[in-house]
């Protein structure tokens, strides 16, 4: 089975903690070329609230040198 060429990891989606992250893309065999800090909002009373940043890392499959 070929690997994605890009692939995307969202913090969250590892209980919010970096390093778990990190591991994960590490073992799936990919390394980060990237990272994206996105802003979370909500719709509220008086418009707009802020709720969290969210961090999203951009990999690629890792080369054999």
């Amino acid at each position: 089975m070929a690997k994605e060429k890009k692939r995307r990891y969202s913090v969250d989606d590892y209980n919010g903690s970096i390093s778990e992250c990190l591991s994960a893309i590490e073992k799936d065999g990919y390394e980060p070329i990237g990272r994206f800090e996105k802003p979370l909002f909500r719709e509220g009373k008086k418009g707009p609230e802020y709720v969290k940043q969210v961090i999203i890392y951009e990999t690629v499959p890792k080369t054999e040198h």
